[in-house]
């Protein structure tokens, strides 16, 4: 009977979120590459994208998301319908395993049901699963990994610890900072595994070691074929203030008005209530180990910030597994008090309402990319109606590929954002530009809704150096 609740919860979020995705999942930058790369994949040319108007491999994004998205696309040779129809599964089948991570910390059908609700509901989840980007499936791994671990460290089974180990080696393979499940699974090892030091030590190396090991080989690949390990070099970049209050923003927005109240009585019946589930083993590592992985998360997010990409904001987008890690591991904990039904009720009504109200006021029109204005854009096409030998240089040159399928050169950069550091080429490459372009050589696009990309040249610039307007430029 425990799978009949699941099966509704998946079957419920997967149609809710494949109708709000009418327009497709939302597209951002990212996006395009993801979708690009599972195009090239789909059409034999390898883990590739036209980065500078060539195909060239693909190091800075890890290739799970878009090796899904090409798998899928034996269904549709369309990455858009295949990015529509993995996000939606993803956002289904999450639900229903929150419900049984919850139910095996409870026992408690309903507390599950309503926690899944709570947790897996709120705005920025269900924003994300609509939106064309890894995290839906990182989400997945990150959830199998938290049963696998609190299941392995309540029965010392080595088939626990080894599916561990491939859901974070996944994690790792679907985006960068993954190898905080790495980190975080060995530390949850080694603290709360075998009785001596050196077994949960030994468990621990054997988790970490094939949980890292599919990554490593994928950026030693990178380092072989393109001379890069992962697109990004080590520089120190402090995340500034700008960077800090966006983040205040993102996390203020998990205590939404409508739940203040829920969360505070629930934290009093936690402080002074009374335990009442008949299995509070799992519950307790579930709880410690979503603990863990929330501490190590946001550290290897603060040092990826801080040390290796400049340009990594700390958002809605980038801070949602501290809420997942932080909101599950509370369910957790709490499953085994009495009372927490009722508040997990509440709080599912109002993360529920507020990410309804918001799916409400947003389903018009598509996310960035897949909105009516890019669908119909009317330099899209001049652009496809441009000769095959003019060569294009764009400030959004993924956006080019992704709607005309012709590859675009980026315009040259001021600074790097990943590092933060000043081209000093950018002079001559400027030049480049207006030669080839005085000579009919090629084409300048320009999109002013890219114009927040501070690290190319802004079109006035652009004018100066060309020597004449802009032909091709579509104003936001």
């Amino acid at each position: 009977m425990a799978s009949m609740p699941a099966l509704a919860l998946f079957a419920a979020g997967a149609s809710v979120s494949f109708l709000f995705m009418r327009w497709g999942p939302g597209l951002t930058h990212d996006s395009l590459v993801y979708l690009g790369a599972a195009r090239h994949l789909f059409q034999g040319l390898g883990y590739t994208f036209p980065a500078q108007g060539t195909a060239s491999p693909l190091t800075f994004y890890p290739p799970f998301y878009p090796v899904m998205l090409s798998v899928l696309m034996f269904l549709k040779p369309d990455p858009l319908f295949a990015a529509q129809v993995l996000n939606a599964a993803l956002y289904g089948t999450g639900a229903a395993l929150v419900f049984f991570l919850l139910l095996r910390c409870s026992g408690r059908r309903a507390y599950a049901l309503f926690g899944a609700l709570a947790v897996w509901g709120q705005r920025d989840l269900f924003f994300i699963h609509s939106m064309a980007w890894s995290e839906p499936l990182f989400f997945l791994f990150c959830l199998l990994q938290i049963y696998f671990i609190a299941r392995y460290l309540g029965t010392r089974r080595r088939q626990d610890l080894w599916l561990a180990a491939a859901s974070a080696a996944l994690g790792c393979l679907t985006r960068y900072l993954g190898a905080s499940l790495a980190l975080a699974g060995a530390a949850a090892i080694a603290l709360m595994g075998r009785d001596t030091p050196r077994g949960r030590i030994k468990d621990a190396f054997s988790f970490v070691f094939p949980a890292l090991l599919p990554a490593a080989l994928f950026m030693t690949w990178n380092a072989g074929v393109a001379g890069d390990w992962s697109g990004r070099q080590l520089a120190f970049h402090f995340p500034g203030a700008t960077s800090w209050a966006i983040a205040g923003r993102a996390a203020a927005g998990w205590i939404l008005p409508l739940a203040w109240l829920a969360w505070a009585g629930w934290i009093a019946v936690i402080v002074r209530g009374r335990g009442t589930a008949d299995r509070p083993g799992f519950a307790a590592y579930a709880a410690a180990v979503c603990a863990i992985a929330c501490v190590v998360y946001a550290a290897v997010l603060f040092s990826a910030a801080t040390l290796f990409d400049a340009n990594t904001p700390l958002d809605e987008r980038t801070l949602a597994p501290i809420y997942l890690f932080g909101a599950l591991g509370f369910f957790c904990y709490a499953s085994t008090r009495a009372n927490a039904v009722l508040f997990a009720v509440l709080l599912a009504i109002s993360q529920t309402t507020v990410a309804a109200h918001w799916a409400v006021g947003n389903r018009s029109d598509g996310f960035g990319y897949a909105s009516r204005a890019w669908r119909e854009s009317k330099l899209m096409d001049r652009v496809r109606a441009l000769p095959d030998g003019v060569k294009i240089y764009a400030n959004l040159p993924e956006a080019v590929y992704f709607f005309t399928g012709r590859a675009a050169v980026p315009l040259p950069y001021r600074f790097f954002p990943s590092r933060a550091a000043v081209n000093p080429g950018y002079r001559a490459e400027l030049r480049r530009v207006a030669e080839e372009s005085a000579a009919g050589k090629a084409v300048v696009i320009y999109f002013d809704a890219g114009r927040a990309r501070a690290f190319m040249p802004s079109a006035e610039e652009l004018e100066t150096s060309l020597g004449c307007a802009l032909t091709l430029r579509e104003s936001a």
